[in-house]
């Protein structure tokens, strides 16, 4: 399966909810996105300048008081098109990019619902098998491991955890 970046699916799926600056997009991906914090400007500006040459974003300049003037982006329906594209590659499994489990679901609102649907679904049940072969080795393990080694054990229990009541969330929400 190929591997790909996150930073072209961020930006066009950032874009379908407004129209954006680059720093904007950065700040956004802080304050909402966690899990993809680590893009820099750099990897911003430099998709976006792709992004436009193909067409699929448009830039136009804005003025701001004393500020020099800044291009805000607004995606142009090939820029939909290709987002749309890029979602059903990663929903369907045919290309994944580190992150794509927690990145995802923040554009659900613009894919398929069943396609959506099957996606948390998968997640959840990768979810319940790493928490049964977890819980499996603590049990095998019993005492005969250090504390710490048995803390990274509980560790990935309670991450487990954790991500299926994410997903019980977003199932909810998505039947909303």
């Amino acid at each position: 399966m190929a591997r790909l970046d996150n930073t072209r699916i961020v930006i066009l799926g950032l874009l379908h909810f407004r129209d954006m600056h680059g720093y904007e997009v950065k700040r956004t991906i802080e304050r909402e996105m966690g899990s993809f914090r680590s893009i820099n400007y750099g990897s911003i500006y430099s998709c976006l300048r792709k992004l436009e040459a193909e067409g699929c974003v448009q830039g136009h300049k804005e003025e701001i008081s004393k500020n020099p003037p800044r291009t805000v982006y607004a995606i142009t329906d090939k820029g939909r098109g290709n987002f749309q594209r890029l979602m059903e590659e990663r929903l369907e499994g045919k290309v994944a990019a580190k992150g794509d489990e927690f990145l995802l679901p923040a554009f659900f609102d613009f894919v398929d619902e069943k396609e959506a649907k099957e996606y948390l679904l998968k997640m959840k049940t990768q979810y319940e098998k790493s928490l049964q072969e977890l819980a499996a080795r603590e049990k095998e393990a019993g005492g005969d491991i250090g504390k710490y080694l048995h803390g990274l054990i509980w560790r990935g229990i309670i991450l487990c955890k954790g991500e299926l009541e994410w997903l019980r969330k977003l199932e909810e929400m998505k039947g909303e």
